[in-house]
């Protein structure tokens, strides 16, 4: 008998946002399923990688990225999550956050251990701790706040639990994590010696009179977080694949390992470009989130027109709608008469949670260009009482090599 793959890997890879994303190509729809990258990139960025390319940087860098990288790294979590991180023993440069996060997993658990996810999650920190061969198990956050409760929290903690993962901003929510969430974490993985994952993604996108805090800048969490960051949202860079893992020394010399076992190095002209990138001013990162406010806004009053519940969050470039009005037996049924009767593709929030949750939300991104969103808008409010509930075309697609 040939070998075979691991039927836990191959049916982690069927989620919702990429099958939106390949009906929403199919169709000629607008993708507000995935997070794409369609806004301009920084200028000086891109003059730093090709001047990188050629000047002749087409050689590895050592496994933990390189040494300007690094500082500007540090720098920045400075700024942004409050902590000042040493680029020599507590940076790690990856292959994006996604790098960042499996090399994490893979440096610092152990196939059987348990990893505990906040739901709703994001996909891509449920797969690669599948393929690590981890116990995926998870807490519930409620709507329409979507805070981590400390009660839920220890009551969704296993024997086996080694550690949790957050995100703040949230992806896919836009929740942003306050002082009396950090402090219940910090409680709970002090008694039970947990590691914390912490994805700061969307650290730059915070809005609406919020803070981002990060849970490695409180004092009793500072040793045991690894703060995950990546350039590619908050410079439109997705493809150039540049992230980071910062953590205590000890921490970060496994993630390096780890690291290089699985990529060598991140590409160095693009760890060039990172650098520059990294430079803006503060005046670019202020106009970042005031245009993914106004995007936000936009995409809350259209799908109020539409019939939807909206839940806004603070941060991110997300947002969960609870689409039971719309008259549904699923939000896949859902997704799929807004694909096909709206030209408006979103993620079913089934991929969110374990277990079969999430049938009532659909996600909406709106990092989308501005010009693009206000499109999008115009479509969801205007295909109010014009939805079909009934017909082929809500038929939830087979998944590419499925079966």
């Amino acid at each position: 008998m040939p070998p075979r793959p691991r039927a836990d890997v191959v049916a982690s890879a069927h989620d919702e946002i990429r099958v939106m994303t390949r009906e929403a190509r199919r169709s000629g729809a607008i993708n507000l399923a995935q997070g794409v990258g369609e806004l301009p990139v920084l200028p000086e960025a891109v003059d730093a990688a090709v001047a990188a390319l050629r000047g002749g940087q087409h050689g590895y860098s050592i496994r933990e990225g390189r040494a300007e990288l690094r500082e500007a790294i540090a720098r920045r979590c400075a700024v942004v999550a409050g902590i000042r991180p040493d680029p020599e023993t507590g940076v790690v440069v990856t292959a994006g956050a996604v790098g960042a996060y499996s090399a994490a997993i893979g440096a610092l658990l152990a196939p059987g251990d348990g990893l505990l996810l906040c739901e709703p999650f994001f996909t891509f920190h449920r797969v690669p701790a599948v393929v690590a061969g981890l116990e995926v198990s998870a807490v519930r956050r409620e709507a329409p706040g979507f805070r981590l409760e400390e009660g839920a929290l220890r009551a969704a903690l296993r024997p086996n639990t080694r550690a949790v993962v957050v995100c703040t901003p949230c992806n896919p929510s836009g929740h942003v994590m306050d002082e009396g969430e950090i402090e219940a974490l910090a409680k709970v993985a002090a008694e039970r010696d947990l590691l914390v994952l912490s994805d700061e993604v969307y650290a730059e996108y915070v809005f609406g009179g919020a803070v981002h805090r990060s849970p490695a800048a409180h004092p009793a969490l500072r040793d045991r977080t690894v703060l995950l960051g990546s350039l590619s949202k908050a410079f439109h860079v997705t493809g150039w694949r540049i992230g980071w893992a910062v953590a205590a020394a000890p921490l970060a010399e496994a993630i390096k390992v780890a690291n290089n076992a699985d990529i060598g190095c991140a590409p160095v002209p693009l760890q060039l470009g990172a650098v520059a990138a990294l430079g803006a001013g503060e005046a670019y990162f202020g106009e970042l989130r005031r245009q993914t406010a106004r995007k936000r806004d936009v995409m809350v009053e259209a799908l109020r027109a539409l019939g939807a519940a909206p839940y806004p969050g603070d941060g991110g470039c997300f947002l969960l709608a609870d689409v039971r009005a719309l008259g549904y037996r699923s939000s896949r049924e859902a997704a799929m008469a807004l694909l096909h009767d709206a030209g408006v593709a979103a993620a079913p929030g089934f991929g969110f949670y374990l277990g079969g949750a999430g049938g009532e939300l659909l996600r909406f991104g709106f990092g989308v260009a501005e010009e693009t969103v206000k499109k999008a808008a115009a479509a969801l409010a205007g295909a109010r009482g014009q939805l079909r509930t009934e017909g082929e075309h809500l038929r939830w697609p087979v998944p590419e090599g499925a079966g």
